[in-house]
This record gives structure tokens, sequence and C-alpha cells, in this order.
């Protein structure tokens, strides 16, 4: 029987194992969580630089992100150190996204004193890349918008000795849950996602980076000027593909044995679509390829895939487009993972009747404005009305326009091109983007016009070298005057063969006296002339130039004057 005297022994022992097992917990929390309370010595410091277009890239020590008020808080104290931000107006336009003209992804700031203190916080010691997504359940908009300027951003500030994604922390200020596409975002972090906005505890970060480079963004969404091409300066195509060679390296492990290229069988990948913006005939366009593959390659196999991107999982879809020579799509989001093709393979992205590809098509804008980057594109474009079905669904967002007055609703019928618009609902652009397709016979052409191209390499080779290739300084440079002869000798270029058709500009100062001499042979390595007012303190600057009259690194020397 249970006594009092049991039961109380009981209850307390209970009591001892609940308080033990509490602050083990606790303890855990505290070492994975990193769970702290504020001290007095809390205080934020920010270094903000600008990227190639502009953006600002900042790092903030002890930045933290408040639940109730959703913001981020800085602690400014004398001892907070603030470089790169000059004025009230810069501490307002620190972007947290790529995306182009929205005010919405500004890092909503709080300037704190010392005096305002936190009770308690979870703080964060790794390096924490922290994003405003625009759209996270979308391929397209997680590729460009975030995860490319990601990987540029990382691989900038990160020294090499260990990979990225091992080193930095990923969070989100948006109100956006787990996607489908997280996993995208979770090669890029080394702990799991933090999602600010699902927190309410007080968060803050040792060391948090904000505003990532824009050099790789290449198209606009039309929120102050019409969507379209975006063209950028600094882009520079090597980065996607460093960026798709990053995550092909990443998920190596967990394709299959299979997942080779078989130079013997032509892969064909069809994206399709299974809600909206259908193709209506698909058994007319697998015949399509098959009789352009027969053509093109007539003595080989060829397999063909048909995939959507809402059913099959990444892995197998990355794992097909690694062995295939050609993708057939539909304009839509799924399109962007064409980046993922075997250098020299090809495009044909399909677009419904009144679309324009130059105003809607990322991948057009990407291959034709960035023409090095080795994938053939061909667009098919529906021209005739009666291919074109409207979709079923009414919802104005899905292309419906039913809730529209009638006299609205015939003009935008009456349209045979929709054009460029701005961001977001335009009930034209929405109405002909949802249509569904019959493809027309024109389809065979072009798929035979893109596998033709995937057979001829057309793509020039050190075009970057090129373009920014500039002599380097002369290995030596001497200069002697004996007798009223000035005589020049210098040295080979250490690039000189990467520079064509190379000449020299040789400037001499004598007292007051300034003459140039040009030499166009690019085998020169001495000159002579007679100077008639020879001073003592004669010097010479010799500078090389190549075709393109880009001058290279000066070289400088002081005569010696010589006598019998």
């Amino acid at each position: 029987m249970l006594t009092s005297k049991n039961l109380l022994g009981v209850i307390a022992l209970s009591t001892v194992i609940g308080l033990m097992s509490y602050l083990t917990s606790l303890c855990a929390r505290r070492q994975n969580n990193n769970f702290s309370a504020m001290n007095s010595s809390f205080v934020s410091s920010v270094w903000c630089n600008y990227g190639q277009s502009g953006e600002k890239i900042c790092r903030f020590q002890n930045l933290c992100y408040n639940s109730r008020f959703q913001d981020f808080q800085f602690i400014l104290t004398d001892e907070s150190v603030v470089s790169g931000v000059q004025n009230v107006s810069e501490w307002m336009n620190i972007d947290m996204s790529t995306v182009l003209e929205h005010n919405a992804f500004k890092l909503k700031l709080s300037i704190l004193s010392d005096t305002n203190k936190f009770k308690r916080l979870v703080y964060h010691k790794l390096p924490t890349f922290i994003l405003h997504r625009f759209k996270p359940d979308n391929i397209m908009h997680v590729i460009h918008d975030d995860l490319i300027p990601l990987y540029t951003t990382m691989e900038a500030i990160s020294d090499g000795t260990v990979p990225f994604n091992q080193k930095f922390g990923l969070a989100f200020s948006d109100n956006y849950s787990t996607t489908a596409l997280d996993e995208w975002y979770q090669n890029f972090s080394a702990a799991p996602l933090i999602r600010l906005m699902s927190t309410n505890e007080t968060v803050c970060f040792s060391n948090a980076y904000i505003g990532l480079h824009r050099t790789t963004v290449w198209f606009r969404y039309g929120f102050k000027q019409v969507q379209g091409p975006y063209y950028n300066n600094n882009f520079n195509s090597q980065v996607i593909r460093n960026f798709v060679n990053f995550n092909l390296e990443i998920r190596r492990e967990t394709f299959h044995s299979d997942c080779k290229m078989n130079s013997k069988q032509i892969k064909i990948i069809v994206l399709s679509r299974s809600q909206t913006r259908r193709i209506l005939n698909m058994e007319f366009l697998v015949k399509a390829i098959k009789k352009a593959c027969t053509k093109i390659y007539p003595n080989n196999k060829f397999d063909i895939v048909q995939i959507d991107i809402s059913i099959h999982s990444i892995n197998f879809i990355l794992c097909q487009i690694r062995q295939a020579k050609l993708i057939v799509g539909m304009h839509g989001a799924a399109m962007i993972l064409s980046i993922f093709l075997p250098s020299l393979s090809g495009i044909v992205e399909l677009f419904p009747f009144g679309i324009n590809p130059e105003n809607v098509s990322f991948l057009k804008s990407l291959l034709e404005q960035h023409q090095q980057y080795p994938l053939y594109y061909e667009p098919w474009i529906n021209i005739e009305r009666e291919n074109s079905v409207a979709g079923m669904n009414t919802n104005p967002l899905l292309g419906g326009i039913s809730h529209l007055p009638q006299h609205e609703q015939n003009t935008i019928k009456g349209l045979t091109q929709v054009p460029a618009v701005k961001c977001c609902h335009d009930p034209t652009y929405l109405y002909y983007m949802y249509h569904d397709t019959f493809l027309s016979d024109s389809i065979f052409e072009v798929i035979h016009k893109c596998l033709r191209k995937t057979q001829i390499n057309t793509f020039d080779k050190n075009v970057l070298l090129s373009k920014l290739v500039f002599p380097a300084s002369p290995a030596f440079l001497m200069c002697v005057v004996k007798e009223n002869i000035l005589s020049v000798d210098w040295g080979e270029l250490s690039n000189a063969q990467e520079n064509v058709g190379l000449w020299f500009q040789i400037t001499v100062q004598f007292g007051e006296h300034v003459k140039n001499f040009n030499i166009y042979d690019s085998a020169s390595t001495m000159f002579a002339t007679h100077i008639d007012n020879y001073a003592e303190a004669t010097e010479v600057w010799l500078q090389a130039f190549n075709n393109k009259n880009i001058g290279g690194i000066i070289k400088h020397t002081r005569c010696l004057s010589v006598t019998e």
C-alpha cells in the first residue's frame, strides 16, 4: 500500500527528475540555439560597401530581429563602428533583395540606444545571410533573384578554405512558410533555415550579411519600367556556369548511378504543364521532335522524356537535363532549369498567341544579351488565333476577364499582340499568357533549326580575355644619351602573346622640351633619335598599346649620359 510518506517521496523524486529534465533541455537549448542573456557591453556595428551595380552590401555585428515589432534593431553607442552609411537616408536604403525598383525589400531598421536592453534573446554565432524573398515558391525567382546573387556574394567574401555552404547560415525576413523549393536554399546554409517572422523571440546575429551582388541580374519585373530584359554591363555569364556546377556537385551523391551522358543516345526533354498554359496536342509535339531528331541524327537512338516540375523530384529533373541535347517547353518558371543543360545544347521556348518573347522571356534575355552563354535558343510563337484556347480558370490572376465590362473584354479579345506591361495584374497580359495552345506544323522547323545549331560550336573562346586584356609593363627600360643620340632599350612584355598588334609610345622629356615617338613594329625592343637640346635630367616613359588602342602600364626611367 502506498503511504502518505511514500507518496511524498515519489512526488519529491518526480519533482527532482522533472527539474533535471528541464535543466538538461535548457542547457541543450542554450547549446543548440546559443540562447543568451543581453549584457551591458552589447553594441552593434556595420560595414557597408557598394557593389559594381550600385547595390549596398553590408556586414552587421550584433544585429537583432524583434518579432514583436517585426523589425531589425541596431544598438548604437559611442562604441559602435558605422562605415559606409553616412546619413539617415542611407540607413533606410539598404536592400534585402536583388529585385529591381521595388521598395518592399528595404531593410526595416530601428536604431536603439544602449539603454534599450533585451531581457533574453536567441544569439546566433554562425555568420548568416538575411534575405527578404520575392517569390520563393517560384523556381525562376528563387534562382534569378536569390540563389545566383547569393552564390556570387558568398563566393566574393569567402577565403576559399571552407566551402561557403559550410560556413554561413541563411535567414529570411519574409512571411513565406515552408515551400517545396526550400531544399534549394538549404544547400547554401550550414544550419537549418531561419524564418524570422515565425519566431516569438528576439533573434540576434553576431555577424549578419544583408545585401547581395546584382551583377548577375538580367531581368526586371516591371515595377517602375515595363518588364523585360535588364541590360547589365557588369554581367559575367561564367558566374552562372559556376553556380550550376556548385549545385550539381552538392547533389552529385544523391544522383542515381545512371545519371550520365550517353553519347549514343540523344535525349530530349519536354517540360509540360498540367494546369495552365498547356500544350493541347502533346502527341503532335513528340512526333515533330522524333522527325527532327531522325533528320539530324539518323544513326542515333533518341529518348524523349516528359517532365512536370510539380510532379517529379528536382534530382530526377536535373539528372535528366544534364543528359539532354534539347529542352522544349512552354514559357514558364520551370524553363529556368535550362541553365543546367550541358554546354552546346539547345532550348526551344514556346509562347501563347499574342505574347512577345522580347518582353517576357528571361531565357531569351539571358542567352541573347549575353551571347557567350554556351546554349542555343530558339523561340516558337503561336501566330494563329484559332490555335489559342482561353483557359478555363475565371480567376483574374490566371487570365479570367469575365469581371471586366463587356467593351473591355471585346478590346482585349481583339488584340493580336500584347504590348510590354508593368507588373503585375494587367488583364490583357494575363488573359493571353494563360491561354492553352495547339502547336502547328511550324514547330518542326524551329526544333530542327535548334538541333542543327547544336552540331556546330559557334561560341568564341577567350571572349573575356579579349575584352579585358591590356599590355603589361616591359621587363626593363634603359635609356642612354651619347653625343646627342638618345637610345632606348626595353624588354619583352610578359603578356605579349595575349595582345594583338602591339605598338609602343615613347615620351622623352629633356629640359622643358617633351617629344612623343610611336613605334609600330611589335617586335621592336629599341629606339634611337637625335636630340639637339640635351639636358642632364632627361627622362623617358614607355607605354605599350594593343590593336584596340588599349594602353598598358607605363614604365619610366632616367637617362644615363655617356661621354667618350
